[in-house]
């Protein structure tokens, strides 16, 4: 039984830039996960791919090659974006919670029970997470828990 990884922008920026606070944690993680199913955002591709990954070749083609795997799956935001956009608005405006578009569109894709989610894989310091993932019993893999997910 496969289980589904979705990963959060930070988690690709550790993984391959040696000197990220979190490097090492990336590193254990990608090695417990990498046959799993990996379910990554558009919008994290983006994020991810305007920082220093498009300044360093090398990197980017290890990037690649990953995007490239048969148990990778590049997940469309159309369903997402509009109630996205809106909460991140609402929630920044109205409750000053310095949320990010792309953490509030990671928050709708958990919100549906359509979409298989077993961990969730985010560097994030903030516990903005952690409610929907105890609620649908997603395990949420971070700086602190990283070492307790299974080999797969």
């Amino acid at each position: 039984m496969n289980k589904h990884f979705l990963i959060d922008t930070g988690f690709w920026i550790a993984l391959f830039f040696q000197e990220d606070d979190y490097h090492a944690e990336a590193s254990y993680i990608y090695d417990k996960i990498k046959n799993g199913k990996l379910i990554i955002p558009w919008p994290t591709l983006y994020e991810t791919l305007r920082t220093k990954f498009v300044k360093s070749p090398n990197k980017l083609k290890q990037l690649q090659k990953i995007f490239g795997y048969n148990n990778t799956f590049k997940l469309s935001d159309d369903k997402f974006k509009e109630s996205a956009l809106e909460n991140s608005f609402n929630d920044n405006i109205k409750y000053n919670h310095n949320k990010s578009l792309v953490d509030s569109l990671l928050l709708e894709i958990l919100k549906d029970t359509n979409i298989k989610v077993d961990y969730l894989i985010s560097f994030d310091k903030r516990a903005k997470f952690e409610i929907i993932c105890n609620k649908r019993r997603i395990f949420l893999i971070n700086q602190d828990t990283y070492q307790q997910i299974p080999t797969l």
